[in-house]
């Protein structure tokens, strides 16, 4: 097991510096995930990455290690999260069961994946979008196409701080010209799968039925 600390142009202090195994410019989202995919090189392919960006708070981290291993266990598992104290989407904010739910995708801000999806992900054009929006619904949509589930564990939770250092409307704009290099289908998957009715079981048959196609 190897972590690795990625810094997307923070200002740190002499301390802080002395931390961080990767410096990076202000690369914003996707430079991370791409980083991150670098370092993933020789890997096999059911090896999973732990992806966890800034901001994020857990009273736990030994416990989401320990939790996402076991998921893991079960073959038919691409991608796993923790549930979210709050989140714009619904399915993302923990249930009452402490249970594994199977969902259409996971947020990105922290998640594990197993590498073979991780390829089909990465690497991501920066300059089609930069802000990175949209990638975590790609990756529902690749793991649903490989035969494989995305799960949010309501069983740990994180917090994670609201509030984006850029415009929505552009990001959004990113967002639909990358998703339309990825094809139609795709496209439609996360037209889908962002709205809050179908972040349900009845809209995962749907996407479900979709990436069947």
């Amino acid at each position: 097991t190897q972590a690795l600390l990625i810094d997307s142009g923070s200002r740190l202090s002499a301390q802080e510096e002395e931390r961080v195994d990767i410096g990076l410019p202000n690369v914003y989202y996707t430079g991370l995930v791409n980083e991150a995919w670098r370092q993933t090189k020789g890997m096999s392919p059911d090896e999973i990455l732990l992806f966890v960006s800034s901001d994020v708070e857990l009273d736990n981290p030994s416990d989401l290690i320990v939790r996402a291993e076991r998921c893991f266990e079960d073959k038919r598992v691409g991608v796993y999260a923790p549930s979210m104290e709050a989140s714009i989407h619904l399915q993302m904010r923990t249930g009452t069961d402490s249970q594994l739910r199977v969902v259409g995708f996971v947020e990105g801000v922290v998640f594990a994946v197993r590498k073979k999806l991780f390829d089909l992900l990465c690497p991501i054009d920066p300059s089609v979008n930069r802000l990175g929006w949209a990638l975590d619904v790609h990756l529902g949509y690749l793991t649903l196409k490989s035969g494989l589930r995305s799960v949010v564990d309501d069983g740990i939770q994180i917090r994670h701080a609201p509030g984006r250092g850029y415009r929505d409307d552009e990001a959004r704009e990113q967002a639909e010209k990358w998703l339309a290099s990825q094809g139609p289908q795709a496209s439609r998957f996360w037209k889908l799968s962002i709205q809050h009715k179908n972040q349900t079981k009845f809209g995962l048959w749907k996407t479900q039925i979709l990436c069947r196609l």
